[in-house]
């Protein structure tokens, strides 16, 4: 097969598409389920290699259409089986076109129609600066066009009023789609626009985390409670580098699972339809995570519990876990019932938490030092059951025994990097930063963080971030910066971060507002006592000065030496009676 890209007159010849690719296990993991052997199948957008994979490996035969000739040449050379086409939509027939009567002007891997058409990116990369301006209906009539008699098409649509946009500033900007020809703003409007496309949906997941989804939700099965289900959407939509101003969002998600709104907080929504074929085979649950390949877990749950799809088990002291997953807790974590307690400047809850969690750290340490999961508890990877800290998914575990200081000084210092990058409000001096902050929770605690224990603290926390996110080696660097000079004034100051620095403004603003009324108020108890004092310094010099005021003064001698006289002949003749009353 010629891995040569071909060209159509509206491909892009610029810079590829720099955003993350889409796709993923939990992509994969639905591709599995469809039947693909001899099947000829359509990628259409940017997606990453596995995706790809999944389709040659079950024996499908792929053409992939993208926008890009830099992306096109890149992934051609690494994937020589594959067909391409650089272009925009444009590039397929149109809908109303038989398979014998498309124009000249189609490429023939184009020209029919596909078993499969996967477009997990959505419909948003698919159209070419060159391209005539669209609507998104008529690109969905488009795309869903080229699926054959018995085929099918994946789709993912991001969710335009999802937590990712009402909790953080997007980049992006939120398509309107009132009049009817814009994007869908719900998953029922997905579905209905399915159905107006000639197709039949079968299946729909609700989509968890950006860039590519980690969790895909159709429906709670018997398996997981909800409390559960809420840890692994809130722990799904978690990012590092854009600190949530919900801290944890599992209470907002255990209200959507109880009252079936689940879809309408979701990220995106992945929906499968087909026009007179087959559904997909897949669990209802499907997880996986951002972890660096030889360390990344994939899963799926389906009502008997959980399967393993992928495990890496990792190089190095750091290592995962599968059987970890048997021993899932969900509820609230520490973290955020802390994140509650600062904010209502609750120091009792404050340290009860704080110690709770120290307490159970040194009794799980053999000769003060720590293995296994618990070396790498976080306050947000630790939950409360019946009042005593538990983790709530202990797939990580460090082989390496490392003192239980250190593990301390960790889970403090990333509560205190929450605090601050997220503008979290707390009881403690808003310009205090990560250092002093750490010292002022181990204080709470009734522990005590060494310089030493707090730097093995830092490197831990970087090298474990760079394996659990996948980081590179540069933003591995940058992450041991931030994390070594993180203060109150490191909000990022860009779009995705003005509601923190904004949050962490008025924060530093009502602090000054309380140290200003206090120093007023303490300027005013001066200023009254320096009048009192003067009121009492003219008195003494009327009384020095005068004749009237040196006889009072004598009389007020008099009157205290008469006094003090009186009560010696008082206790004297009580004595006398005492003694009369005994005899």
């Amino acid at each position: 097969m010629n891995s040569t890209p071909l060209l159509t007159r509206t491909a892009v010849h610029g810079p590829g598409d720099r955003r993350v690719r889409a796709g993923g296990p939990p992509v994969a993991a639905l591709l599995s389920g469809l039947p693909l052997v001899g099947a000829r199948v359509l990628v259409a957008g940017p997606h990453d290699d596995a995706t790809i994979h999944a389709l040659t490996d079950a024996g499908a035969s792929v053409t992939w259409l993208t926008r890009s000739t830099r992306d096109a040449a890149a992934s051609a050379s690494r994937n020589p089986t594959v067909s391409m086409v650089v272009g925009g939509l444009d590039a397929l027939p149109a809908p109303d076109d038989a398979d014998d009567a498309a124009p000249a002007s189609v490429p023939e891997p184009l020209r029919g129609r596909f078993d499969l058409v996967v477009a997990a990116d959505g419909l948003g990369r698919l159209q070419s600066s060159e391209s005539p301006t669209t609507t998104w209906r008529d690109s969905f009539r488009r795309l869903c066009g080229a699926v054959a008699d018995g085929g099918g098409i994946l789709l993912y649509q991001s969710n335009p009023v999802g937590l990712q946009l009402l909790d953080r500033l997007d980049r992006s900007p939120i398509a309107r789609g009132h009049d009817g020809a814009g994007p869908p703003e719900s998953l029922a409007e997905l579905l209905i626009a399915t159905t107006d496309a000639g197709l039949r949906p079968s299946r729909s997941w609700s989509a968890f985390g950006v860039e590519p989804a980690t969790l895909l939700v159709e429906r709670r099965p018997a398996s997981v409670d909800s409390d559960d289900l809420a840890a692994l959407m809130s722990e799904a939509v978690r990012d590092d580098e854009r600190p949530s101003l919900l801290g944890d969002a599992s209470a907002l998600f255990g209200v959507a699972i109880r009252t079936g709104r689940v879809p309408d907080v979701a990220t995106g929504w992945f929906t499968h339809a087909h026009r007179e074929g087959t559904a997909p085979v897949g669990p209802p649950i499907l997880v996986s995570d951002r972890a660096a390949p030889g360390h990344r877990l994939s899963y799926r749950v389906d009502d008997d519990g959980a399967t393993v799809l992928e495990c890496g088990g990792g190089v190095g002291d750091i290592v995962r876990d599968p059987d970890g997953l048997a021993s899932v807790v969900g509820g609230p974590s520490v973290e955020s019932l802390l994140l509650a307690a600062c904010a209502d400047a609750d120091r009792p809850t404050i340290r009860r938490l704080l110690g709770a969690v120290v307490t159970w750290l040194r009794a799980g340490a053999a000769n003060e030092v720590v293995t296994g999961a618990a070396a790498l508890a976080t306050l947000d990877g630790i939950a409360l059951r019946d009042g005593t800290p538990v983790l709530r998914q202990p797939t990580w575990r460090l082989t390496t025994p490392t003192p239980v200081d250190v593990v301390i000084a960790r889970c403090l210092h990333r509560f205190a990097a929450t605090l601050i990058g997220g503008a979290h409000p707390h009881p403690w001096t808003a310009t205090s930063d990560a250092v002093a902050l750490t010292a002022m929770l181990a204080g709470a605690a009734g522990a005590r963080v060494e310089s030493a224990a707090l730097s093995a603290a830092i490197d831990l926390e970087v090298r474990f971030r760079a394996l659990e996110r996948n980081l590179p080696g540069e933003e591995v660097e940058a992450l041991r910066d931030r994390l070594n000079r993180l203060a109150a004034t490191d909000p990022p100051v860009s779009e995705n971060g003005y509601r923190q620095l904004w949050m962490a403004w008025r924060a530093t603003r009502r602090e000054l507002d309380r140290l200003t009324e206090r120093s007023e108020w303490e300027a005013q108890i001066l200023a009254s006592r320096d009048l009192a004092i003067a009121k009492l310094d003219e008195e003494l010099a009327l009384y020095r000065a005068t004749f009237f005021g040196r006889l009072l003064r004598l009389l007020r001698l008099i009157a205290g030496a008469a006094r003090a006289d009186a009560r010696k002949v008082f206790r004297k003749a009580r004595g006398l009676r005492r003694s009369r009353d005994d005899d």
